[in-house]
């Protein structure tokens, strides 16, 4: 009996001295796993910081090839280099905007995938409107000017959902002159396309923008009358708005 004490005794403190040994590893390896953790957080956070900080040198130096050296072709090198960078949706807005810009006078068709971009990663409606009628601007000068119009009424609809009348009238004005393009030259059109502006107009805050958007959509109306064959009165008309326009 005095022997199988002590070999239970013996058992005891070898469990014992497992069951402390395991948790002390347990122990261990957590602290390790934590330590491991932190250095993963520790390397993603210098990773972001510094590609952040490429990403702003990028784009401070393509803007200012494109406005200071006027060098559309460094600019767009260096802008696409800062959207391969770009950390989130927010910097690649960013980038294609200036791409926009480096591409109006010599890649339409960059510029109209620029705007397409803009438009689809946008977060806001100003955003994405801003992206359509970018992208519209391009239909035209690549001769689509059906497509010019659709691009230019869709970015009107997003900025009147925004409330912001006086751009959703602007971007109309530019969709009533792109109806009058080689190609499509749909008078009908055009002026439903003003008639929508002049209703929205009326919404828009008084003050010199609104004043400038009625003038010209005054001389797009005579115009149009001048097109339909009506000479006599697209000339009264004509004279009528100079008459206004010297009067303020």
């Amino acid at each position: 009996m005095k022997k199988m004490a002590i070999l239970c005794g013996v058992l005891f403190c070898i469990a014992a001295g497992i069951g402390a040994y395991a948790a002390i590893s347990r122990s261990v390896g957590t602290e390790n796993a934590a330590a491991a953790r932190v250095e993963q957080q520790a390397r993603e956070a210098q990773y972001v910081r510094e590609r952040d900080e490429k990403y702003r040198r990028l784009l401070e130096q393509g803007t200012r090839e494109l406005y200071e050296l006027k060098d559309a072709r460094s600019a767009r090198q260096t802008l696409e280099q800062a959207l391969d960078t770009a950390l989130d949706d927010t910097q690649r807005y960013q980038a294609w905007r200036w791409l926009a810009e480096a591409a109006e006078d010599t890649d339409p068709a960059l510029r109209k995938k620029a705007g397409q971009q803009m438009a689809a990663i946008g977060k806001s409606g100003r955003e994405r409107s801003e992206g359509l009628f970018v992208a519209a601007q391009a239909e035209e000068k690549l001769g689509a000017a059906r497509d010019a119009v659709k691009g230019y009424r869709a970015a009107a609809a997003g900025y009147e959902k925004e409330g912001d009348f006086i751009e959703a009238c602007r971007c109309l004005q530019y969709a009533a002159d792109a109806a009058l393009l080689p190609g499509l030259r749909d008078i009908r059109l055009c002026k439903n396309i003003l008639a929508q502006e002049e209703k929205l107009l009326k919404r828009a805050e008084e003050g010199y923008r609104r004043d400038m958007l009625l003038y010209d959509l005054q001389l797009a109306k005579a115009d149009i009358e001048r097109r339909e064959g009506h000479k006599e009165e697209a000339q009264r008309k004509f004279a009528e708005i100079e008459g206004n326009s010297e009067k303020r």
